[in-house]
């Protein structure tokens, strides 16, 4: 998956709504001979005033009624809580504007259906979504390379665990971070949704959920609502079994995703803070037993690489005319899993998907 080709795009003019942690880490990465810093606007000035002072000095907006107004504006990032995106992002169509917008995408599957629906009006606009940012790791991209050759055979089991140190005190988070009502959930729509999103780029329509059932844990967080661990399985069609698996606990992180088929199976590294940073390929020996071949792809250690990806495709996609990574309409199936997720959680029960 090719984010950028620097040798054919002139720089994407963007504006960037919300500075908070995010857009304070992120924005300085962007490289400007591909995405210029074109306005920023935050309900915060300081905030703004500081971003703006590591990026170029570009103009501060009031508000984001103005910022959509400038023409030298082509293409916009919302990076506020999760609870703004949909009335942002439509806001933004109606203004002309591209749109790349912070995961959670939106806050559950109907306002990521309506969200699709007002996107498809407007073909000339490129609108994609940052829960593809582990999407374009070297690691990733063998992940999809061995899947799309059906170099695993049929595939029968996907996991993606991650083992994560106890979450922080919800006083020492922001104060949107610990509504349920303004982020929409806990670790899944904080992290369920990048490895829902990865799945769904590498298995393709092999994502076919039939029935889900989860578990949540509220560990360091409980009476929140705002879960710090899930387990889920996913009961696809094909008699594929998809399984999310994040324990917040003491002990050493991991993040690790496996793809298991008939014929062989592979371990990459999903994260940069990855225990192992290396791609393994798993076949049969001549005696029946599994033979490790170490696969010769670059370590995935680069968070720059993943935080920036998904503004880097979305520059190539409105240069290029190439489609972008996580577009409205994927990310409707996305949502529907982490809702599911949630129901099943929440209700103790499995969930079955409609058809």
């Amino acid at each position: 998956m090719t984010t950028t080709d620097k040798a054919k795009i002139t720089p994407l003019r963007l504006g960037v709504i919300g500075t908070g942690q995010i857009s304070q880490i992120l924005l300085p990465l962007l490289p400007p001979e591909t995405i210029a810093i074109a306005g920023l606007t935050d309900l915060n000035p300081d905030s703004a005033r500081a971003l703006a002072e590591k990026s170029g000095s570009p103009p501060i907006f009031s508000d984001y009624t103005s910022l959509f107004a400038s023409k030298e504006i082509e293409a916009v990032y919302i990076a506020t809580p999760p609870s703004t995106h949909l009335p942002l992002t439509l806001a933004a169509l109606k203004a002309g504007k591209h749109v790349i917008c912070e995961k959670p995408w939106m806050l559950n599957a109907d306002e990521a259906q309506k969200v699709a629906a007002e996107v498809a009006k407007h073909p000339d606009l490129k609108v994609g979504c940052c829960s593809s940012r582990f999407c374009f790791s070297p690691a990733a991209e063998v992940a999809r390379q061995k899947v799309s050759a059906t170099a695993l055979g049929t595939l029968r089991q996907a996991r993606i665990i991650a083992r994560v140190d106890r979450p922080s005190p919800l006083d020492k988070l922001p104060p949107w971070m610990r509504s349920i009502q303004l982020t929409g959930g806990g670790a899944g729509a904080d992290w369920g949704v990048y490895e829902i999103e990865w799945l769904r780029s590498i298995l393709g329509s092999a994502l076919n959920p039939v029935s889900l059932t989860a578990t949540l844990d509220y560990w360091g967080r409980e009476g929140s609502g705002l879960e710090s661990s899930y387990q889920v399985t996913i009961s696809c069609a094909d008699n594929l079994e998809v399984q999310l698996i994040r324990t917040a606990e003491i002990g050493p992180s991991e993040h690790c995703a496996e793809l298991r088929g008939d014929r062989a199976g592979l371990n990459v590294p999903f994260a940069p803070n990855a225990k192992d940073n290396l791609a393994r390929l798993y076949t049969l020996g001549p005696d029946g037993k599994a033979v490790e071949t170490l696969l010769d792809v670059p370590p995935t250690e680069d968070w720059g690489l993943i935080l920036c990806g998904p503004l880097l495709n979305l520059a190539a996609a409105v240069r290029l005319g190439t489609p972008v990574a996580a577009s409205a309409e994927s990310q409707i199936l996305v949502h529907e899993i982490l809702d599911a997720i949630y129901t099943s959680g929440r209700e103790g029960h499995p969930l079955v998907f409609k058809k």
